[in-house]
């Protein structure tokens, strides 16, 4: 007894602390994790919808029909040159259908401009990407290093040396420090 009053037996005190404990481990992950979720297909699904919508954007540009003749009126102001140049759009195919003559189109009308006042409008995603293709270089630095060094393998010189032989000798020529280091690593093993 402590003060008068009658204490618990241990046995029990301990039991009911195991039993608080057992409670709150139970309770725990719940308050820190939140609630399980149900599935993961949840999660995929979400994916899917999108990468949908995204599938049937690219298949909206994709089976886009321009009627050229309209933009070529739209960006031509004589009507002399205008009717010149209709006439120079079309071709007959070989299966004799009527077909616009691409290279006559991209000479003729300006399709960079057509996509700015309407495909930028209508298509915002197919616009972004045009923006990253077209704004990468057209020439890569090694590219560039093998033009400077062209002239090593092919000079006043050297003007026979076969295409074999010289796109040989440029590989030598670019990799002649890893072709030294393994020259000098492999004198050190024998």
């Amino acid at each position: 007894m402590v003060d008068g009053k009658r204490s618990a037996p241990i046995s029990e005190t301990n039991q009911a602390e195991k039993e608080d404990k057992k409670t709150a481990k139970q309770i725990q992950p719940h308050l820190l994790c939140g609630e399980e979720v149900s599935q993961q297909s949840d999660v995929n699904s979400v994916e899917d919808a999108i990468n949908k919508e995204a599938d049937a954007e690219v298949e909206r540009w994709l089976n886009l029909r321009i009627e050229w003749a309209e933009v070529a009126k739209q960006q031509i102001a004589n009507d002399t040159n205008r009717k010149q140049v209709l006439a120079k759009l079309t071709m007959r195919s070989r299966e004799k259908k009527n077909v616009w003559n691409v290279e006559q189109l991209c000479q003729h009308i300006d399709v960079c401009r057509w996509f700015a006042e309407y495909g930028e409008n209508t298509f915002p995603s197919i616009a972004k990407l045009v923006r990253v293709w077209l704004g990468r270089s057209s020439s890569t630095a090694f590219q560039e290093r093998v033009f400077s060094t062209g002239s090593i393998v092919m000079s006043s010189l050297r003007t026979r040396t076969a295409n074999e032989r010289a796109q040989r000798q440029l590989v030598l020529r670019h990799n002649r420090a890893e072709i030294e280091r393994m020259e000098s690593s492999q004198r050190e093993l024998w």
